[in-house]
């Protein structure tokens, strides 16, 4: 697959579409849409570190997506020959006329302008195949192994796609793409002490992909882990690595700006747009159009054109982001955010390339400035399901004692609330990691409530 190939191919699968789309309306359909993907994956999966296990192919899949009225239906296949896909059409009519109708439906999206996204595809990694594949990530085991008492486990993986989109309305939109991703973690046991450490990648390129540099970072991390101890239960301030900045920002804001949890009434942000939620320290927006960025591209799951939307600017809740069918119930812009976790389900929301701007300060700074605190990375914090309340075990953290990094934590759990983590956030690094256009920096909350467990 590459090259002329690879453009043939995606003709190919937006054909598919246009057809079932034509179809769909000739059987009775009032909107239709269909989606199809074809491409090639592979996936290598590391036990005791050794390879345990590969596995891949080239697949296509259909989704075809039916409105008869306001009811829909929604089949999917894998056999896209011969009359697979009638019958697959026929099924999602079959089950739009049975099921009942939805009045708050309106319509399927219409097209727009497409924007240009650079870096998404990558015809060397169209030629990288599974043994390649396989010695790239023995290298990053190789790397972690450091000796016998080191126990490497992880994999990675790689993908090339053609994703097609048609429906009722004209949309006729057609993107591929490349990634690769690995991750690797260290399990280090002395007597009753154990260390643990992991580090990932998640790239478009393969010049990108670099298993050793994980494999290191693991083992680093495992080591470092060794001798935890519990802490006092108390008030603490909790530094929040990069990575965990990201995640846990991307969580709490993402939860709550989700415009099917602000329909649904659960968003605790449901009655706060153009309002302050946290300090004027948080900006966050989502960048979909980042060049080469993991979850960049040209339009969502639905077929409407990608943008970048400001979700917080300076503390102050500044947009909800949507899909077609949540924008047309709230009454608010389409931002092109509708998600598909898999062509068995219809879309919903979900964020892309999460960037939290930056701070004015060092992470050494933030650390230093700490009387009392906790170091954590490489983790991520969230409310319980459907609350404002949090409470998060510390996957990997460290004790923070006048200013400098002690020994690594076990047992930890912090608790505190939604608005209290966001209200209480007072510094922020000026470093920025870039994960494949998910950018977030260092920082720190002023205080939370640690309970140390058994």
């Amino acid at each position: 697959m590459g090259g002329e190939g690879e453009t043939n191919m995606g003709a190919s699968v937006l054909d598919l579409c246009e057809m079932s789309v034509k179809v769909a309306e000739r059987l009775g359909a009032t909107e239709a849409e269909a989606v199809a993907r074809r491409g090639r994956q592979i996936s290598v999966e590391v036990e005791r570190s050794a390879i345990k296990s590969s596995s891949g192919g080239d697949a296509t899949q259909l989704s075809v997506r039916a409105y008869v009225g306001k009811a829909m239906g929604l089949a999917f296949t894998t056999a896209v020959e011969g009359r697979e896909v009638e019958r697959t059409v026929g099924r999602a009519i079959s089950l739009a006329r049975s099921s009942q109708p939805d009045p708050n439906f309106e319509s399927l999206p219409s097209p727009g302008p497409y924007p240009r996204v650079e870096g998404l595809y990558d015809a060397k990694l169209v030629n990288l195949e599974a043994p390649g594949l396989i010695d790239m990530i023995l290298e990053g085991v190789s790397t972690a192994k450091s000796s016998p008492r080191v126990d490497v486990f992880g994999g990675g993986g790689l993908s090339m796609e053609g994703e097609a989109i048609a429906n009722s309305h004209g949309i006729r939109v057609l993107e591929r793409g490349t990634g690769i991703f690995g991750e690797l973690a260290c399990k280090i046991s002395e007597g009753d002490d154990l260390g643990v450490g992991g580090d990932y990648f998640a790239v478009r390129h393969l010049s990108g992909a670099d298993f050793r540099k994980i494999g290191s970072e693991a083992l680093a991390k495992a080591e470092k882990n060794l001798g935890s101890r519990k802490v006092e239960s108390g008030d603490y301030s909790i530094v929040l690595d990069q990575r965990t900045t990201s995640r846990t920002l991307s969580s709490i804001i993402g939860f709550g700006a989700d415009a099917y949890n602000v329909m649904l009434g659960t968003s605790y942000f449901k009655d706060r747009l153009n309002q302050a939620i946290g300090a004027e320290l948080i900006s966050l927006r989502d960048d979909p159009l980042y060049r080469a960025g993991i979850a960049s591209g040209i339009c969502d799951a639905e077929g409407t054109p990608r943008q970048v939307t400001p979700i917080v600017e300076r503390g102050v809740l500044a947009s909800f982001y949507s899909d077609s069918y949540t924008a047309n119930r709230l009454r608010v812009k389409n931002t092109g955010h509708a998600s598909r976790p898999d062509l068995r389900s219809k879309p919903s929301p979900g964020l892309t390339n999460t960037q939290i701007g930056a701070g004015d300060a060092s992470t050494e700074e933030l650390i230093r400035e700490t009387r009392k605190g906790i170091y954590i990375y490489d983790s991520g914090i969230g409310p319980m399901a459907g609350t404002t309340n949090i409470s998060s075990m510390i996957d990997y953290g460290f004790l923070i004692e006048k200013g400098e990094l002690k020994h690594s934590v076990k047992n930890t759990m912090i608790g505190t609330t939604v608005f209290d983590f966001l209200k209480n956030i007072d510094m922020a690094s000026k470093e920025l990691l870039d994960e494949s256009g998910r950018i977030s920096p260092s920082m720190r909350v002023l205080i939370v409530k640690v309970a140390s467990g058994l």
